[in-house]
C-alpha cells in the first residue's frame, strides 16, 4: 500500500469516526430532551444506541490495522 494510499485511508476512517461521534452526541441529546408520555422508553432507546455506535469504529479499527499489517 503506498502512502498515499494510507493517508487517503486514514482520512476516510477519521470522517467515519466523526460521523460515529456525531451520532453519539445526538443520541445523547435525544434522551436528555425527549418529552411526552413514552419519555422513559425513548431515553432507554436513545441511551441504548450508544454503545452500538461507540463500538463501530473499534470494529473498523480492528479490520484496518489487520489490512494494514498485511500489505507492510
Amino acid at each position: 500500500m503506498s502512502k498515499a494510499n494510507k493517508q487517503e485511508l486514514v482520512e476516510l476512517l477519521n470522517g467515519d469516526l466523526s460521523r460515529e461521534y456525531q451520532a453519539i452526541i445526538a443520541y445523547i441529546q435525544y434522551a436528555a430532551s425527549v418529552t411526552g408520555p413514552y419519555r422513559e422508553e425513548l431515553k432507554q432507546f436513545f441511551l441504548g444506541e450508544v454503545p452500538e455506535e461507540r463500538s463501530t469504529p473499534n470494529i473498523w479499527l480492528t479490520r484496518s490495522q489487520r489490512s494494514v499489517e498485511c500489505h507492510l
